[in-house]
Formats: C-alpha cells, sequence, structure tokens
C-alpha cells in the first residue's frame, strides 16, 4: 500500500475515476528477473485461471501478480523516503551469489511505436515489479502465446543510466507444479508427501456444523495422485471439482456428529484418499497418521460408498485424489 500515490505505478496505471487499479494474481506464477532477463513462469494446471486473468485485463496491457518465491534468491520491494518510492532487493544470500530475483508484478503495455531500430520491447524495473512497453504486433503474439501453452521470448531493450542495451529478454516459462512455492506438506494420513502433486485449493466449499454448533468442518483442498496425471491434464477445474464434491461432502456429513471427538483427539487435518476404477472401488481415511476412532467408520461406510459408486458409474476418467478437511472450533 501506498501513503499517496506520487510517482509511483499507481500514478501510471490507476483508473482515477474509480481511483483503484487490480491487478490479478493466480497461485504459482512467479515474475523472475534472471540477471537482465524478465522470465513469466506460469503453471500449467492453472491455465483456466491464467487464461481468465488475461481476459480481465483490456486489450493493450497484459498484468499479472507475481507471488513468494522460496526459489528466489532476493524479492524487490518499494521503500518510501520523503515521498519519493525506490527499487530495493531482499535477498537471502550475498549480492555476488545472487541469480534469481522476483518481483510482485509485471505490467506489459503496447504503447511501444515501431522505430527505425526495430526495437520491439522496452523494460524496465518499477518499484517492486516490472513495466514493459512492447508494439501491438508483440503483445498480440505474447496473449497468443500464452492461449496456446507455448513458450515465447522476445529481445529487451534495458533503460539504465540514460543509455538502452539490447542484450536482454522477456519470455513465458510453463511449470508443471507450484510446489516450489508451498510449504513441505505430507498426508495426514500416511505421512506420504504432497511434493509434485498436482493440488486444487478449494475457495467455495460447504461447511458442516456439530449438532452443538461449537465445531465445523470444511473442506479446504484436493491433491490429484500420480496415477492420475492424465485424468488433470484432460479435464478442466471445473469438472475435476464436481467429480469430487459429492465425495466430499458426503465425508463431511459423516463426520459432522463426530466433531467435538475429533477436536478432542487433535485430529484437526483429516485426508480422505480415494481411488477409483472401472471395477475397483477403495478409500482409506486418517489423521495424525493414523486411522480415525472405530466408531466412526461404520457412518462414513454408509455415506463414502453410495456416493463413490455414483461418481464411479457417471465418470468418464479414473479418478484418484486426496481430499483434506480441516476441523475448527467456533470461537
Amino acid at each position: 500500500m501506498y501513503d499517496g500515490v506520487g510517482r509511483t505505478i499507481l500514478d501510471l496505471l490507476a483508473d482515477f475515476r474509480n481511483f483503484q487499479y487490480t491487478i490479478p494474481r493466480v497461485v504459482g506464477v512467479t515474475i523472475n528477473l534472471r540477471g537482465k532477463d524478465t522470465i513469466i513462469r506460469l503453471p500449467q494446471h492453472r491455465y483456466d485461471e491464467v487464461m481468465k486473468a488475461v481476459n480481465s485485463c483490456e486489450e493493450n496491457v497484459l498484468s499479472l501478480a507475481g507471488n513468494f518465491s522460496t526459489t528466489c534468491d532476493g524479492h524487490l520491494v518499494a521503500v518510501e523516503k520523503e515521498g519519493r518510492y525506490k527499487t530495493q532487493t531482499l535477498s537471502i544470500v550475498l549480492k555476488a551469489n545472487r541469480k534469481v530475483t522476483c518481483a510482485s508484478f509485471v505490467v506489459i503495455s503496447a504503447a511501444l511505436k515501431m522505430n527505425e531500430d526495430g526495437i520491439k520491447a522496452k523494460a524496465s524495473i518499477v518499484e517492486d515489479g516490472v513495466m514493459v512497453q512492447v508494439t501491438t504486433e508483440v503483445m498480440k503474439e505474447f496473449k497468443q502465446a500464452i492461449k496456446d501453452m507455448k513458450e515465447f521470448s522476445i529481445p529487451t531493450s534495458q533503460s539504465s543510466a540514460g543509455s538502452e542495451e539490447a542484450t536482454s529478454k522477456i519470455g513465458i516459462e510453463w511449470s508443471t507444479a507450484d510446489v516450489m512455492d508451498r510449504p513441505r506438506l505430507l498426508s495426514p494420513i500416511d505421512g506420504t508427501p504432497f511434493d509434485n502433486l498436482t493440488n486444487m485449493k478449494i475457495r467455495h466449499s460447504y461447511d458442516y456444523t456439530s449438532n452443538n454448533l461449537i465445531a465445523k468442518i470444511h473442506w479446504i483442498e484436493v491433491y490429484f495422485l500420480p496415477q492420475d496425471n492424465d485424468t488433470v491434464q484432460r479435464l478442466s477445474a471445473r469438472e475435476l471439482g464436481q467429480m469430487t464434491s459429492s465425495v466430499a461432502k458426503a465425508c463431511m456429513s459423516a463426520l459432522s456428529s463426530h466433531l467435538m471427538t475429533l477436536l478432542a483427539l487433535d485430529m484437526t487435518r483429516i485426508g480422505l484418499r480415494v481411488n477409483l476404477a472401472a471395477d475397483f472401488v477403495e478409500y482409506k481415511i486418517g489423521a495424525n497418521l493414523g486411522t480415525l476412532p472405530a466408531e466412526l467408520l461404520p457412518g462414513l461406510d454408509d455415506k463414502l460408498v453410495p456416493a463413490i459408486h455414483t461418481v464411479m458409474s457417471s465418470a468418464q476418467e479414473r479418478v484418484a485424489v486426496e481430499l483434506i478437511f480441516q476441523v475448527v472450533k467456533i470461537v
């Protein structure tokens, strides 16, 4: 946040009729500065979200927010001093050893006119992000490359002390997963690591509340197991969510009357692993690297088995997932 607009990125971009400017953010997107190069890394499995962000931008503008990345050696920050904003780098390594610095945003504008030097892109650091000017033609190529999920790069000139050097580039890279930017997570069932697994956050989940209204359980995330990679690539996030939501609701319904027991046992993070194939159905549920209390299992069977069979009978694809639930006490 800025105390005053002053000469900041907001001065260049803000819609002063509404006094705001919004840059879309997608989990897993990072803006990497490698030397003089600017590389926008986009997660393949969040393609739908990336396209939604791109389509929300104006025709001649492409803007994306970057996420904090533990793989970067430093991050750009904007520091205010006497009404002016200065770019600094928070680094976790010595400057001489710094190879990749992450920016907070990138804004690409089709404001560059064709020139005799043949320069089609110019890049500069503004506060804690990167501003890029490109020609209209390059902007079309940039957006088309994202639409086609292809890598793309173009040489840029960088403004530095009044001179311009055409030794840098701005480009797009597609990453297979955003696990590098998450803390190491393990399955609450048996400690299986979730490294390199595609995941999907559940933003709109039904909460199930205990009878005494003191606790509730909600579905927070789903991980797609290794044998399910092909399905993840073929289906959209919406289709994957529809295939797993009925099983998640059945699980929460079965556990809703036992939430106080789970809280007393400190079983607040619960995993449900479901494997479906044409002639094979299996589920496993647990917390704290162990099974749930035996008295809960009959109720789970009554709710989960029909739900799993329903998904199996209607789904055309194999499903192998682990659903993560959180039990919380209502204060």
